[in-house]
């Protein structure tokens, strides 16, 4: 005579006893997938390394604009006043050309050469429409 019981009654009891075996995991919210502890912010890192890459174009570009005014602010070229707008807007339009072109770039997903190529080729074509909209040289 073999032993009758309720096969499902004992998969339940089982699986409650070992949640890991099913893949699946209790919370408070009931049961859901395994894949919740896997990263899942597989394209997230575009926008912050646009950011990132935005405030060193921004130093980058702010410190060559304040070495070229220094210059000029010397020679009595320009006033002061000028000297700082034009740093501000230099400095600004090299933080919008390599977080464009860092985005552009890293939303592709090429690696390598043609990824230098890429974000020279946007970076440039940003910053000469960012020099035509704001009248600077």
């Amino acid at each position: 005579m073999s032993t009758n019981y309720n096969q499902s009654a004992y998969n339940q009891s089982f699986y409650k006893q070992y949640p890991s075996a099913t893949g699946v995991y209790p919370s408070h919210y009931g049961y859901y997938p395994s894949a919740r502890y896997q990263d899942s912010r597989v394209t997230s890192y575009v926008p912050r390394a646009a950011l990132s890459m935005a405030g060193v174009g921004a130093i980058v570009g702010g410190t060559a604009a304040a070495a070229k005014n220094i210059r000029k602010l010397k020679n009595a070229e320009i006033t002061h006043e000028e000297a700082v707008k034009d740093t501000i807007k230099q400095a600004a339009g090299a933080a919008v050309a390599t977080g464009t072109a860092t985005a552009a770039v890293g939303a592709t997903g090429v690696t390598g050469v043609v990824s230098l190529l890429g974000i020279l080729v946007v970076a440039t074509g940003t910053k000469y429409l960012w020099d035509g909209i704001t009248g600077t040289e």
